[in-house]
């Protein structure tokens, strides 16, 4: 196993007789800080190298390392799914950001005709009618 300050190079512990850091992807945060993501646990991300080793090592990632061989997954196809996990995600996003964005309001009344703009209105003038009414009741009871 690792020896304290170590950084985690080839010397340091092996997962499934891999090293650990090939299950991890190094690079910079949103925020631009160092971190390590974990690419068969996507949710995992680490700031120190320690604390990935560690998590490398530990069992919820050597059960999900365990997985990915029984399926036959190399790195690479790992990579690979994830990759397309995420472009499956952005597709999702974007289809929900065209969808709101073409539902708006302005979009349905276009739609409408003059008998429905006239009934929407009469209906909105006796909803004012009714608040103007509640409002002056409530003003005379106080």
């Amino acid at each position: 196993d690792a020896q304290e300050g170590d950084d985690g190079d080839e010397s340091g512990p092996r997962v499934l007789g891999i090293p650990w850091r090939a299950y991890f992807e190094e690079g910079p945060s949103n925020s631009g800080r160092h971190v390590f993501r974990s690419k068969l646990m996507p949710g995992k991300v680490f700031t120190k190298a320690h604390a990935a080793m560690d998590f490398a090592v530990g069992r919820p990632h050597r059960k999900a390392a365990i997985e990915a061989r029984r399926k036959g997954l190399t790195h690479n196809e790992i990579e690979k799914l994830r990759k397309a996990k995420i472009a499956k995600r952005e597709r999702r996003r974007a289809k929900l950001r065209d969808e709101r964005k073409g539902d708006g309001k302005k979009h349905k009344a276009a739609e409408l005709t003059a008998e429905q703009i006239e009934q929407r209105k009469r209906k909105f003038a006796a909803k004012k009618a009714r608040r103007l009414a509640r409002k002056a009741a409530g003003s005379t009871d106080a």
